[in-house]
């Protein structure tokens, strides 16, 4: 789907759920790395008051 600074952003398709998801790939350098820590802090945080989960992006693990 595209490339950037810290990785890359593939769009796939999820056989369990039969939905597209989008799964971000981050460079394996340290700041990156921590940077993407605080992208999934946030995300959490996000979806914990997005009841039903329609307005922002979820983070599955």
């Amino acid at each position: 789907m595209g490339e950037g600074t810290f990785g890359q952003v593939l769009e796939c398709f999820d056989n369990e759920k039969q939905e597209v998801v989008a799964i971000k790939i981050v460079r394996s350098i340290h700041k990156y790395c921590e940077a993407a820590m605080i992208e999934i802090d946030f995300l959490q945080r996000l979806a914990r008051h997005d009841i039903g989960g329609i307005r922002c992006v979820q983070i599955w693990n």
